[in-house]
């Protein structure tokens, strides 16, 4: 099997290059910044540790090959979703995949990040769960970029809470003014709205789309288009990452008004086969209570969908700086 490793800096720089062959999607309209350092998250414990070479100590590192490194999986306490730990793993073929795989600590349930989709093939072999949706990046410039506006968006400043106070507390919109608010506000009501946030100073996330009153008569096409408008004016790049890839209809209007994809990452939810536990297929991707028989790590059950929601909301554009 594979072996645990201190040698943490190789191994997470081998994780990154590996990543950027099997996570990410070239595209001739991507600026210079994007190609010579692709932002793609979950593959990744982040740029920080990796020019340090330094982990907490919660976090294990294995590595498999036979006179070069061929493999490597990190693991870590699962901080989100329904899962003991968190696992990222990246090979350059199947034997060094397997390696890792058997390595797995028996009675847990990991969250597994993937880079290549064709390492699931093995992963479903080894593990007892399921494949969850990608997680995907997208992107625009003025080259691509065809916005809808089917209706009037208003941008929204610290006076205009009360138009979005059934989706924002007071104390949260309080603190996120330095973001463009942009919304729907039709017969007194807000049908849809969505805002974005400086990552770089040449990139903005556009993210954030919110109270949707309707998908089909273009409320989100039009908010979007109009955040995104700002961001290209200001002469950055637009992007929208961390998307699910079964959320359809907003990925389909993505696509309508001009975002490309830039990477896409794997996911698979399980735990060693034979550990005598059942995976429960999710309900839902993200879950605030455990459904995996035997499993007695409570901690991770209480206030998951608040947590997920401000890490969509907010920590993506600081995982990039």
């Amino acid at each position: 099997m594979a072996t645990k490793t201190m040698d943490y800096k190789t191994v997470l720089e081998f994780i990154h290059q590996i990543k950027i062959v099997e996570c990410y999607i070239r595209d001739p309209h991507l600026p210079e910044p994007m190609k010579s350092a692709p932002e793609i998250p979950y593959v990744d414990v982040g740029s920080r540790y990796r020019k340090s070479g330094e982990l907490p100590d919660s976090y294990q590192v294995f590595a498999s090959g036979w006179t070069e490194l061929e493999g490597a999986m990190v693991t870590m306490p699962e901080p989100y979703f329904d899962a003991d730990l968190r696992v990222l793993i990246a090979a350059r073929n199947e034997r060094a995949l397997r390696d890792l795989l058997l390595s797995f600590p028996r009675e847990k349930v990991g969250f597994f990040y993937c880079a290549g989709a064709w390492t699931l093939n093995a992963i479903s072999e080894i593990l007892d769960g399921h494949v969850m949706p990608c997680r995907e990046g997208y992107f625009t410039t003025e080259a691509t970029f065809h916005p809808i506006q089917h209706h009037p968006v208003m941008k929204l400043g610290k006076e205009d809470y009360e138009i979005v106070q059934t989706q924002w507390s007071k104390h949260v919109w309080d603190e996120v003014q330095e973001s463009g608010h942009h919304a729907c506000y039709m017969d007194e009501e807000l049908c849809a709205m969505c805002f974005h946030w400086e990552v770089a100073q040449w990139r903005n996330e556009v993210h954030g789309l919110q109270a949707v009153r309707d998908f089909e008569r273009g409320y989100a096409e039009s908010v979007f288009s109009s955040a995104t408008a700002e961001v290209l004016d200001m002469g950055r790049l637009a992007t929208c990452t961390a998307n699910l890839s079964n959320d359809t209809k907003f990925i389909r209007m993505l696509q309508r008004i001009g975002y490309r994809p830039f990477y896409r990452v794997h996911s698979y939810l399980g735990m060693k086969r034979g550990s005598n536990c059942v995976i429960a297929p999710p309900e839902t991707f993200f879950s605030d209570t455990r459904r995996t028989r035997g499993s007695r790590n409570p901690a991770l059950r209480a206030n998951l969908l608040l947590r997920v929601k401000t890490l969509l909301c907010l920590s993506f554009g600081l995982w990039c700086r």
